[in-house]
């Protein structure tokens, strides 16, 4: 079993295309979730910022290795058995389109993954 806990600053308001942010923030999910083949936690939080959002997902899975952190982002990389390597290249790549960007670290007992946005004029 999955818990997920879901924390809303207030009301946030972002410059992005609701598809493509849905789209990244549903990558981050599944990848999640598939880390967590035993259950686990599954943490999303958005914070209001004074120029940005921030919206992190944090799970309780295995985690990333610092020296693998960057190279996830690279296209065809993957840690998984299956899989492209192209989701979290692409989420990248969008977020990077809309003036923000994703980043990834760790926490006491998996991932996060931080996406910052510019917040709308």
């Amino acid at each position: 079993m999955i818990t997920q806990h879901v924390k809303v600053d207030s009301e946030l308001r972002v410059q992005a295309d609701k598809d493509k942010l849905k789209q990244v923030i549903m990558n981050l999910l599944s990848n999640s979730v598939q880390e967590m083949p035993d259950g686990g936690e599954l943490r999303v939080e958005a914070l209001d910022g004074d120029r940005h959002v921030t919206i992190s997902v944090s799970d309780t899975g295995g985690g990333i290795p610092a020296d693998k952190r960057e190279k996830i982002f690279e296209p065809f990389y993957t840690l998984k058995k299956t899989g492209t390597g192209l989701g979290l290249p692409l989420c990248k790549k969008i977020m990077t389109a809309h003036g923000g960007d994703i980043v990834v670290g760790d926490s006491d007992k998996g991932a996060v993954f931080t996406l910052v946005l510019p917040k709308r004029g």
